[in-house]
């Protein structure tokens, strides 16, 4: 069986294994230029022949930092970048930092979307260039994706195409997905959506320094990744109350995705927990707005309550895992971590009668233990979860991103049948 499965990848250049690695068929791919990227990008790089989807929440996050390293070398070898309908005219000067010779820069204007989306199955077609970048909207539509992952089949070169970050629930006919997340300066955290290939769950931290600190060789780019991790975020979690549904037929998770929306008025980065009942909020960039640690808490408890939610759970910690598991902690919060039992660690849950056999109920008893001997019996998953959680990895988390169009219901405590009294 394996060597019919190996003679039809080698016949069939576009069937790839499910498991393991996929190795990029076709012209070599674009190295990115950070070690880490690359170790689990198929083919080592940024591939040609297909598009690339790139799901920011904002411009300017540093995905321009981020494609520099490959853009820089595609140029430096005599190829065109086009660029097509940027939002913004292109700034020389910063490109100019970045080691980009902006000689090799085209830009391609169209104020229309049914213009832009012509000229960019045109330049797909034509393959006159060494990296195409676009800019799309969230109401494209898989109809016109899927024509133009057809018409980069050819391509020499990546095809980049940025999309909103509401865009990476819809379908795509793109072989890689991802979302860039920026974390402390100068951590950006890359999410695989999607690739051939298995899954990656965890985010790749990636350094893209500011252009002030880019100008240096490209075979330094490496580097880069080489830079320590940045020191944690604080984080604080809360747990929706089973009163906070509206309708007795409301599921818990619509509840939770209500009050995590509700949440981003205190942060602009929210995210749902790893159980399921768990909100996360990152609050180090709202500390200083709220009035400290106290204030924000509070803030948060007397809102929830102001909504008709009393008995909101909240806990704080230094990482967002940590704060995760305290606020999981039955009874009241543990004043550390070290008091916190190991039922609240789901990467536990299969070990916990091991656990039971060597005496150990808490965190700090387990963290006493060698960290060696934890790999080998529990499995490295065990223990990056609790290196995430004490801060020695990172532990980047995907944000939720509200929908554009939403509907609410509001049922009034008394019949109304005209307009003065609702105003």
């Amino acid at each position: 069986m394996n060597a019919i499965v190996e003679d039809l990848v080698q016949r069939h250049p576009t069937l790839w294994r499910g498991a393991g690695h996929v190795q990029h068929q076709g012209p070599a791919s674009v190295p990115t230029g950070h070690a880490r990227l690359d170790a689990q990008l198929p083919g080592g790089g940024w591939p040609p022949g297909c598009i690339t989807e790139l799901m920011v929440r904002a411009l300017g996050t540093g995905e321009w930092r981020l494609l520099a390293p490959a853009l820089q070398r595609l140029a430096q070898s005599g190829r065109h970048i086009l660029l097509l309908a940027p939002p913004h005219i292109p700034h020389a000067p910063a490109l100019a930092a970045l080691g980009l010779p902006t000689e090799q820069f085209l830009v391609v204007r169209a104020r229309h979307a049914a213009d832009r989306l012509w000229a960019l199955e045109q330049s797909l077609r034509s393959n006159r260039f060494g990296a195409l970048i676009a800019w799309l909207d969230a109401t494209t539509k898989p109809e016109a994706l899927r024509r133009f992952q057809l018409a980069a089949r050819n391509a020499q070169g990546p095809v980049f195409l940025f999309r909103p970050f509401e865009a990476q629930t819809q379908p795509s006919p793109a072989p890689l997905r991802l979302a860039l997340l920026p974390r402390h300066y100068p951590g950006l955290a890359v999410q695989l959506l999607k690739r051939r290939g298995p899954v990656s769950v965890e985010p790749i931290l990636v350094n893209v320094p500011m252009a002030s600190r880019a100008l240096r060789p490209l075979e330094e780019a490496h580097a880069l990744d080489r830079l320590p991790i940045p020191e944690p975020s604080p984080s604080c979690v809360l747990i929706p109350p089973p009163s906070a549904r509206l309708h007795p037929t409301e599921s818990f998770a619509a509840v939770r995705m209500r009050m995590a929306q509700w949440a981003l008025q205190f942060t602009p980065d929210v995210c749902l927990g790893q159980w399921p009942d768990v909100i996360l909020l990152e609050v180090a960039p709202s500390l200083r707005l709220w009035g400290g640690r106290h204030a924000l808490l509070h803030q948060l408890q007397t809102g929830a309550e102001r909504l008709g939610w009393p008995g909101v759970r909240l806990a704080h910690a230094k990482t967002p895992r940590l704060a995760e598991w305290r606020v999981c902690a039955p009874g009241p919060l543990p004043k550390g971590s070290s008091d916190l039992p190991l039922s609240v660690v789901p990467e536990a849950q299969p070990h916990q009668d091991r656990f039971s056999q060597m005496g150990l109920t808490t965190l700090g008893a387990l963290l006493n233990l060698p960290r060696a001997g934890l790999r080998r019996r529990f499995g490295k998953a065990f223990v990056v979860a609790l290196e995430s959680a004490l801060g020695e990895r990172p532990d980047p988390r995907l944000p939720i991103c509200p929908p554009a169009v939403f509907e609410e219901g509001l049922e009034f405590a008394l019949p109304t049948d005209s307009k003065a009294i609702l105003e």
